[in-house]
């Protein structure tokens, strides 16, 4: 049977960069519009994210083939679903966000293949209620873009039913929660109050502080303690290094397994503790029942990094033209065996740039390019005998990502979770750790001066100096064997400011104690695997055995650091006015080793002028 077409044109006044994170946001989009809950899962026939979808329609079990939603940011993207059963065969539609003089005018377009007579009566109840619900929709985003409405969808879909702020506030305050006296507690009552379940699902820690210019470990601090009061729920998520998706989710550490699949991209991946496996939050369901239920899988909103995503048709060519910001973009096929980089800069030339997929490769022409910034045309051609998954994607950033390997090595974290750990058979990898050894020199001698009970309060308190200095600047201990310590940190700068932080406050408490104490520093930073350990997580491998030799030849006035960490970019803005001395020693079991002596004088050292959350992230 012939297919219906309906199209619907409306104008909101904003700009096409402003209307798309909206109207793209097709799980909120479809929840708005009363579509259905669905269960996708991937099929996986070809180099394609084919998806088989479920869903209940007016009491009718449908089943669907979704072909992966094809898009340019901020231009328009579009879906095709084959419907195995019930009165309708296909639809196929899409927005397209068309700029003018006074923002953006939008498209909406649907078209709807009825199987029989009884699809033809449906499919026109539907286009009546599809402008109907639309007709009500625009006036709400409208306000929202205008300034006089918070949200653009409203209540049920961005905000909890009336009255969920207050009733939280007030739950929280009976059960008088030590974090309510943190200034930031009733922000976050307030967020957990009036954001969508979309954003409440995955709470991520450090996208929270941004959006609110607020200290990073701050707010991390502030969702660690309310998981430890029941308000918040804690999470392991594992992450597709390819895609970013969130595949699995656990309760607790020791669920989480070193091998994973993303059913999306077809992969099979390890899961590195500093890449793969983050740490979120969601409301328990005393404060707020949430709901996970999938609307849209497959929408523009569900990857914002992706700029585009085109499906070729075997032996055909496809141009778009895509808006690039400047910046490095990645151009590859779904499962990431093919992919080739790109450059957008302003003043670049050409402006466009041909991309061929191959059975053995990706190639550009001109190669390696440098386009200029701005839209640039994409020519893309698949020379192979199988539909291929092309994608423009913005060069990932590891900014906002809580990942594993930098909180499990916060000590707030230690402090409220030191049973979580790995299981026994689980070993994770980590990219690459910024390790920090000391150790008390002249302990011994310490006992005999001052004698037992002394000696052991000073040395005592010189730990809680450690712990507390160290959890400033991001870091946690992992263990303490005899008088020395071993911590670990988010980055090398963080683990750089900490070694000079130490050294400036132990001269100020022996001058408490008026005894003067001297303390070994070392730092190295390289790959390694976390393991549990009894009741505490771990770390192993040859970077732990350089960085704990680091300290040995250290004077106990200076820090002596391995190259990994003097050459590391972020290091360098702490080191003005420190000497620096290369030197070469023989570590026990390691050999000969180039080392840096830095000296700076305990007592003329200033602050570093930055705390953990500033220094600490990524190890890019």
């Amino acid at each position: 049977m012939e297919p219906t077409r309906f199209q619907l044109t409306y104008h909101l006044p904003a700009p096409p960069e402003q209307v798309w994170p909206i109207l793209a946001d097709t799980d909120r989009l479809n929840r708005k519009i009363g579509l259905p809950r669905t269960q996708p899962q991937a099929i996986g026939r070809e180099p394609i994210c084919l998806k088989q979808v479920k869903a209940r329609m007016a009491g009718m079990g449908l089943v669907w083939e979704e072909i992966p939603f094809d898009w340019v940011e901020g231009r328009y993207y579009w879906v095709r679903r084959l419907i195995h059963n019930g009165p309708i065969e296909e639809f196929s539609g899409g927005v397209r966000f068309l700029p003018s003089d006074e923002g953006t005018d939008i498209r909406v377009e649907a078209e709807l293949t009825p199987r029989n007579a009884i699809g033809s009566s449906i499919i026109r109840a539907m286009g009546l209620n599809m402008r109907r619900q639309w007709d009500r929709m625009i006036p709400e985003i409208i306000e929202h873009l205008e300034g006089r409405q918070a949200t653009p969808y409203g209540l049920g879909i961005d905000l909890a039913a009336a009255g969920v702020r207050d009733a939280t506030l007030q739950r929280l305050r009976a059960g008088g929660k030590e974090f309510l006296h943190d200034p930031l507690a009733e922000r976050l009552c307030e967020y957990l109050a009036e954001a969508g379940d979309a954003e409440l699902v995955r709470i991520r820690p450090f996208l929270l502080a941004r959006r609110w210019k607020a200290e990073r470990y701050d707010v991390l601090r502030l969702c660690l303690q309310a998981a430890s009061d029941q308000v918040l729920d804690l999470s392991w998520d594992l992450l597709c290094p390819n895609c970013g998706g969130a595949k699995n989710r656990w309760r607790h550490l020791d669920e989480v397994r070193s091998r994973s699949h993303c059913d999306d991209c077809q992969i099979h991946f390890d899961a590195n503790f500093d890449r793969a496996v983050e740490v979120t939050f969601r409301p328990t369901g005393a404060i707020r029942e949430i709901d996970a239920s999938i609307y849209c899988s497959g929408g523009p909103r569900n990857t914002p990094h992706v700029v585009a995503q085109v499906v070729l048709e075997p032996d055909t060519c496809k141009t778009v033209d895509v808006p690039l910001a400047p910046g490095r973009y990645r151009l590859r096929n779904l499962r990431g065996d093919r992919c080739e980089w790109l450059v957008a800069e302003e003043g670049a030339l050409p402006t466009g740039v041909l991309a061929c997929f191959e059975s053995g490769g990706l190639s550009l022409s001109p190669p390696e390019p440098r386009v200029c910034s701005g839209m640039v045309r994409l020519s893309l051609e698949n020379l192979g005998p199988e539909r291929l998954q092309a994608l423009v994607e913005r060069a990932t950033s590891f900014e906002d990502c809580a990942t594993a390997a930098v909180v499990s090595a916060y000590q707030e974290f230690r402090d409220l979770f030191g049973s979580e750990v790995l299981s026994p058979d689980t070993q994770l990898g980590i990219r690459c750790l910024p390790l920090m050894f000391t150790d008390l020199q002249g302990s011994t001698a310490l006992y005999r001066r001052l004698g037992d009970t002394t000696a052991y309060v000073l040395i005592r308190d010189h730990f809680a100096l450690l712990r507390s200095v160290v959890a400033r600047h991001g870091g946690g201990v992992v263990k303490t064997i005899g008088d020395s310590v071993m911590a670990a940190f988010p980055t090398a700068a963080a683990a750089m400011a900490c070694a000079l932080e130490v050294h400036r406050e132990l001269h100020r408490f022996s001058e408490r104690f008026a005894e003067p104490l001297s303390l070994k520093v070392g730092l190295h930073q390289g790959p390694c695997i976390a393991v549990g350990v009894d009741d505490h997580l771990d770390y192993f491998g040859g970077t732990v055995n350089l960085a704990a030799r680091t300290h040995e030849v250290s004077s106990g006035k200076d820090v002596v650091v391995t190259e990994a960490i003097l050459r590391d970019p972020t290091v360098a803005a702490l080191l003005a006015g420190i000497t620096q001395t290369a030197f070469v020693a023989d570590l026990q079991g390691i050999g000969e080793t180039r080392l840096f002596r830095l000296d700076p004088a305990p007592h003329e050292i200033a602050a570093p002028g930055m705390s953990a959350p500033a220094v600490a992230g990524s190890n890019g």
